[in-house]
């Protein structure tokens, strides 16, 4: 009788000491689970996850608020990001809606003469033929230009124009011809803007 009570209350605890560690590891692994369901949701663009949180300051609680709070912050910079992205993509469309419509030439240039952009108002007025891909730089393609560029690359003023002729198939034109220098935060030299206007017809009308 002692031997099958001992044995029976052995079999208890046995079955207790598993009940047990099945429990525990149960109570260990699903969090941990959850924690890997909800970076695989985030990882396919799902910023809106949120794991239970556990009471307690055991590491398995902590590690679930962290991750709750580290997904809102990244929600958050997402959102931020994506709505930057859209407004840059307007005003984007909105500058090359204006720049392509500009009835007067315009022209983009880096500290070099480098040409960054040119509106197609400017390719009608002189005539351009750009090759695509490839690096186009004032004195080549413009040389009228050159002058005044190189005043602007040394002058202290902000703006210089002057009024010039360029000849074009064998007909001059007068060329209201206006540089601004752009600056850096820190003064320096960042680039300059071209822009011009056929005065070829109202000089015509003076004339007579």
């Amino acid at each position: 009788s002692f031997g099958l009570i001992y044995l029976a209350f052995s079999v208890v605890v046995l079955l207790s000491a598993v009940w047990f560690a099945l429990w525990f590891a149960e109570k260990l692994a699903r969090p941990v689970g959850n924690l890997a369901r909800a970076a695989q949701k985030v990882g396919s663009g799902n910023f809106d996850i949120q794991v239970p949180e556990q009471s307690g300051e055991d590491e398995i609680a902590l590690l679930g608020r962290a991750f709750n709070k580290m997904i809102k912050k990244v929600k958050i910079q997402r959102d931020t990001l994506l709505q930057n992205n859209s407004e840059i993509d307007q005003r984007k469309r909105l500058f090359e809606t204006v720049f392509g419509n500009v009835s007067g030439g315009i022209i983009g240039l880096n500290q070099d003469g480098k040409i960054e952009v040119i509106n197609p108002a400017a390719k009608q007025i002189l005539q351009l033929k750009l090759k695509p891909n490839s690096e186009n730089y004032l004195a080549s393609c413009i040389p009228e230009f050159l002058p005044l560029f190189n005043r602007a690359r040394y002058a202290m003023d902000e703006l210089l124009q002057e009024q010039i002729k360029i000849k074009r198939e064998n007909i001059y034109e007068d060329i209201l011809l206006k540089i601004t220098t752009r600056r850096a935060a820190n003064g320096a030299i960042d680039g300059f803007v071209i822009t011009f206007d056929d005065l070829t017809d109202l000089v015509s009308a003076q004339r007579y």
